[in-house]
């Protein structure tokens, strides 16, 4: 059975570690530790999403730690054989839709510059280009783009794009 945009957005839960450990090592060659995953969903000052399979496998999450106005989305990752089917952007909407209602002005990620799919998706959703960090990922040496997405109500239209799903 695979995973979609038709997939219910959940909240994930420190007693999903294992299965998030799982996904993140098939997306990550630094893979989180299901303990590390665990203690990012049940911290209060983070915000945990996962899409799971008909078949109760994880088929995407999306974590974001806030701080005051702002959030950071600390990692993103959809299972191989459920890419290119809408959960990246299920989980990144449906995040961005939570975030505004806890009065979150801004979203930051750091992304692989080599990700192309990635890149495009997040500019796509209204992501900006706000730095670059040279040699970010140990593992393989790529720079990471820093980017942005404004989610203040007085933002405008992509706010309203993002948090209600509709494409850019």
């Amino acid at each position: 059975m695979t995973a979609g945009p038709q997939a219910p957005l959940t909240v994930l839960s420190a007693a999903d570690a294992e299965a998030a450990s799982l996904l993140h090592g098939l997306c990550f060659a630094e893979a989180w530790q299901a303990d590390a995953l665990a203690a990012l969903a049940s911290d209060p000052s983070g915000l945990a999403l996962a899409v799971w399979c008909a078949c109760d496998e994880l088929g995407g999450l999306v974590i974001a730690r806030l701080a005051a106005d702002e959030s950071e989305i600390l990692t993103l990752a959809v299972h191989p054989e459920h890419r290119r089917r809408g959960i990246a952007r299920k989980l990144l909407t449906g995040l961005a839709r939570d975030l505004t209602a806890r009065g979150i002005a801004r979203l930051f990620l750091e992304v692989a510059t080599s990700n192309v799919a990635a890149v495009a998706l997040y500019r796509g959703l209204g992501f900006v280009e706000v730095g670059l960090r040279r040699g970010y990922y140990a593992a393989s040496g790529d720079d990471a783009l820093v980017m942005r997405l404004d989610l203040a109500p007085h933002a405008g239209p992509d706010v309203r794009r993002v948090s209600d799903g509709r494409s850019m």
